[in-house]
């Protein structure tokens, strides 16, 4: 049953103002991404949140595909209307990086990782995963939609995930609320987006370092057929990867694939 995803079972539980109350459930689609953007572009609201308890077609970064079964995990969107502009660029994925770690590190007994650009880690397996889209419109941020995939009940994954992913419940040693880790996640998300339309970038950058995994470490990353290695010294306040190379020389890298080397 999905019922612990019923609105009337999860807006009771928030504490936001704004997040998820307007807020739409569905039993099956094939992208919780695809919907926000549908509604985004029938003027949804700021805010706006649709979940869903299976996704058949759900995606990661870079046309992947997002294990999505039925009755086990969190899946859900934000349709987000930025007041900043399109020159201006502002780490969302990072602001939601910092309110994933801060709702379920507490929950956790093994240290939980944010990897570079996108992924949350915990043993060095991927426990959730974000994918930020948007559109600009007239030369301003139509919208910003932020997709969140949360491994929550899965007790066993395929066999082409089984030695990378990882879920709440196997962690826990039992079976996770869904409902309740969702209201946690929105009212973190909330405060965090507000600090990054109003103080800019800078206190998300430095909440997310705390979490970062690699800091300090040498790493590979691969971006659009190209490879690049250094020390991972931090992000930039537009979410820019910095390596530093043999040559002491510090290199952005705006996208890409992170590996430990």
């Amino acid at each position: 049953m999905a019922a612990d995803l019923f609105a009337d079972a999860i807006q009771p539980r928030l504490s936001t103002h704004w997040l998820g109350r307007d807020y739409r459930f569905l039993s099956l689609t094939d992208s919780t991404n695809s919907d926000a953007i549908a509604i985004a572009k029938d003027g949804a609201p700021h805010g706006a949140v649709v979940v869903a308890d299976h996704q058949t077609d759900g995606r990661g970064r870079l046309t992947r595909s997002w294990h999505s079964p039925a009755g086990e995990n969190l899946y859900f969107s934000v349709v987000l209307r930025p007041p900043w502009k399109p020159s201006d660029p502002r780490p969302v994925s990072l602001a939601a990086g910092v309110a994933l770690a801060e709702a379920l590190a507490p929950r956790l007994q093994t240290p939980l990782l944010l990897k570079w650009p996108n992924d949350v880690l915990v043993g060095g397996k991927k426990l959730a995963g974000i994918l930020v889209e948007g559109s600009i419109q007239g030369g301003a941020v139509d919208y910003v939609i932020v997709g969140i995939g949360l491994n929550v009940n899965t007790a066993e994954f395929p066999p082409e995930l089984a030695t990378i992913a990882e879920s709440l419940g196997r962690l826990c040693g039992q079976e996770v609320d869904r409902g309740e880790v969702l209201a946690a996640v929105l009212n973190s998300l909330e405060p965090w987006l507000e600090t990054l339309a109003e103080q800019g970038p800078e206190p998300i950058v430095a909440a997310w370092t705390k979490h970062a995994a690699s800091l300090g470490e040498p790493v590979r990353v691969t971006e659009h057929g190209r490879e690049y290695a250094g020390v991972m010294q931090g992000v930039d306040p537009d979410g820019a990867l910095v390596l530093v190379g043999d040559d002491g020389k510090p290199q952005r890298i705006m996208s890409g694939d992170m590996l430990a080397t």
